[in-house]
């Protein structure tokens, strides 16, 4: 007697609805923040398109159903990519929130911000960048000034940015939330 799931003994077949949920697990992979920040957003449109179809096989009869795994599998790996995704986006965060908070105290105790930052790399322009790195993946950090204004940023890719503002006789604003606004 055949079993009910015997289409999953087969080793290709199981592979089938493993491999696909776990290519949503790539951003773990990423060792920079456009690749990070990229898996994310590939991770939301795996789980709302999972979620969709987990939807729809639920709402048909149970025999027309098909098999629930792979799609529930995508939503769990997902979640997964998001909850790494956030917490190295947090430290990225945090630390150039404290960074800026740091250069608005130095704005508003000498009445301008400083040229540059020690240690990091100015460009021709003016604009001084540093690669850092967080718990794994290295964030690209580019600070501008005026000498009265300052934006401190998390440079990425496809023209998304988060930055902090601030300078002398203005007041910080840091990074928010979200990343775009």
């Amino acid at each position: 007697m055949r079993s009910r799931h015997s289409e999953l003994n087969r080793p290709s077949a199981l592979a089938g609805q493993f491999l696909p949920p776990l290519a949503v697990l790539w951003p773990l992979l990423a060792r920079n923040d456009n690749w990070l920040y990229l898996g994310a957003g590939c991770a939301i449109v795996v789980a709302l398109m999972s979620l969709a179809s987990l939807g729809w096989r639920l709402s048909r009869n149970k025999r027309e159903r098909g098999r629930l795994l792979q799609p529930t599998l995508a939503v769990l790996m997902s979640v997964l990519a998001l909850v790494y995704f956030s917490g190295e986006r947090n430290v990225a965060r945090l630390r150039i929130n404290g960074l800026a908070a740091s250069i608005q105290g130095q704005c508003q105790h000498f009445g301008k911000c400083p040229k540059s930052i020690m240690g990091w790399e100015v460009a021709d322009d003016g604009l001084t960048s540093s690669l850092i790195e967080g718990d794994r993946v290295r964030h690209h950090y580019l600070y501008r000034t005026d000498s009265r204004n300052f934006e401190l940023r998390i440079d990425l890719a496809g023209n998304l940015d988060e930055s902090a503002r601030g300078g002398a006789g203005k007041e910080l604003k840091p990074i928010g939330a979200l990343p775009w606004r």
